[in-house]
C-alpha cells in the first residue's frame, strides 16, 4: 500500500525514531516510575495489555493510583527503557507524541510532557551513552508528567505507547517488567497482566515466562495480590531480525482506518491534502486522524464562542496563513512551539480557560493569543 512518505513516515515511526536496528535490538518495556514528590503515591492497581505482533507491540497500563498523605503535585512517568540506552546514536527524548498519557480517560497533551532535566543534561552529547545508562539504572523517569493529588486522593491514570519487538537473530520477542512495589509507597494490592498474540500464529510461540494456568493458545493472562510484582513477563516467539522496512510495512497495513477532522475517509483523500495545510495528527494503533489548520481554528472559534463571543469573531474569520505570520500563542505565560500551536488549540476547552486575551503589538504586527487556564488534576513543566 502506498503511503505519502513525509506525513506517514511521521504517523507510524515517530513512536520507535529512538530505536536502534541492530542484529540483536534488545527490547526491555517497563511500568511506570515515581519522580519528585511521589513518595506518598501508591499504585493500588495496575493492568496491563499488550497486542503482539510479529514485529511490534501496542502496549495500555492501566494505573489506580493513591495518595496517602497531604495535597501534593507529584512527578511521574516511563523510564528510559533498554533500547535507548543501547541506541544512543539515534535518541530522540523529545518526541514527546510517541505516547499518549490520560488522567481520569483525559488525555493530558504533549505540553504536559517533559524530559527532567537531569536528563536534559546528559543528552544530546556524543559521549552521553554512559550517563544516560546509569540514569537508566536509577528508575527515574525519562519522560515525566505531573499529577495535583488533594489528600488522600485517587485517580486513573492510562499509558499507551506501540513499539517494535526485540529481535535477536534465531527470535523476536516481547518482555515487560511490572511497575514495582518498592519503588512506591506500599504494596501494589491488584495486579494483572493480559498479553494477546494478536498477528503472531500460536504455532509460532517458543516460550512464556512466567508460567501461568490462565491460557489459551492466543492469550495469557497472570493474576497477583499484595505482591512485590518483580516479575518479568517475557514471551518469545519465531522471527528472527527483521530490517526496520518490514516493521513499517507491517504498521502501513490495510486495517488502518484514516479520518479527516474526525470523518473517516480514504487513504486517497489524505494524500491529497496539501501538507502545508495539516496542523497535526494523531494516531493510534489502526487510526490515524489528520486535522487541517482551518478546521482547527474553526474548532477553537466555536470551543470559546459562548464565554469570549468578541474573541470568537475575530478567531473565525483569520485565514491560516494570517495566523501562521502573524499570531503568536501564549499559554499559561509561556510561548508555545510553532509547531504545536494548533495541537494547543484544539486541545484547550472552554472549561479550562480563566482568561483569553487577544493583544495587538502594533510595533511587530503581530498579535499575542494568551490563554490562561485553570490549574486542574495535571500540568506540565
Amino acid at each position: 500500500m502506498r503511503i505519502t512518505l513525509g506525513l506517514f513516515f511521521l504517523i507510524y515511526i515517530s513512536t520507535f525514531s529512538i530505536v536502534a536496528y541492530s542484529q540483536d535490538n534488545q527490547i526491555q518495556l517497563k511500568g511506570i516510575v515515581p519522580g519528585k514528590q511521589a513518595k506518598n503515591i501508591q499504585i493500588v492497581e495496575q493492568r496491563i495489555s499488550a497486542n503482539i505482533y510479529r514485529d511490534y507491540s501496542y502496549v495500555e497500563c492501566y494505573y489506580h493510583l493513591r495518595n496517602t498523605g497531604a495535597e501534593v503535585e507529584a512527578e511521574m512517568g516511563l523510564p528510559i527503557m533498554n533500547f535507548v540506552a543501547a541506541s544512543q546514536k539515534n535518541v530522540n527524548l523529545y518526541d514527546r507524541n510517541s505516547f499518549e498519557v490520560l488522567i481520569n480517560n483525559r488525555s493530558i497533551g504533549y505540553r504536559n510532557i517533559y524530559i527532567p532535566n537531569e536528563l536534559r543534561e546528559i543528552t544530546g552529547r556524543k559521549s552521553n551513552k554512559n550517563a544516560v545508562n546509569r540514569y537508566y539504572k536509577k528508575n527515574m523517569p525519562g519522560y515525566a508528567w505531573r499529577i495535583l493529588f488533594p489528600e488522600n486522593g485517587e485517580l486513573q491514570l492510562l499509558v499507551k505507547y506501540k513499539l517494535p519487538a526485540g529481535q535477536t537473530n534465531s527470535f523476536n520477542y516481547f518482555g515487560y517488567q511490572l511497575a514495582q512495589s518498592a519503588l512506591w509507597k506500599g504494596k501494589i494490592e491488584r495486579t494483572e497482566v493480559s498479553v494477546n498474540l494478536a498477528g503472531i500464529n500460536p504455532d509460532a510461540l517458543i516460550s512464556v515466562a512466567p508460567k501461568t494456568n490462565e491460557q489459551n493458545p492466543q492469550n495469557f493472562k497472570w493474576h497477583y495480590k499484595n505482591a512485590d510484582s518483580k516479575d518479568y513477563i517475557f514471551v518469545k516467539y519465531q522471527g528472527g531480525f527483521s530490517r526496520r522496512n518490514s516493521f513499517e510495512r507491517e504498521t502501513a497495513s490495510n486495517s488502518i482506518k484514516f479520518l479527516l477532522n474526525n470523518k473517516k475517509v480514504s487513504e486517497k483523500k489524505i494524500e491529497k491534502q496539501k501538507k502545508t495545510e495539516i496542523a497535526f495528527v494523531k494516531r493510534s494503533e489502526n487510526q490515524v486522524n489528520v486535522f487541517t489548520k482551518d478546521f482547527v481554528l474553526k474548532s477553537f472559534a466555536n470551543e470559546v464562542s459562548e464565554r469570549f463571543p468578541d474573541i470568537k469573531k475575530r478567531i473565525e474569520k483569520l485565514d491560516t496563513y494570517k495566523f501562521d505570520t502573524s499570531y503568536i500563542l501564549i499559554l499559561n505565560g509561556r510561548r508555545v512551539n510553532r509547531n504545536k500551536a494548533y495541537e494547543t488549540l484544539y486541545e484547550t476547552h472552554s472549561t479550562s480557560i480563566k482568561s483569553l486575551e487577544l493583544k495587538d503589538d502594533t510595533n511587530s504586527g503581530k498579535t499575542e493569543i494568551s490563554i490562561d487556564t485553570q490549574k486542574i488534576t495535571t500540568y506540565g513543566a
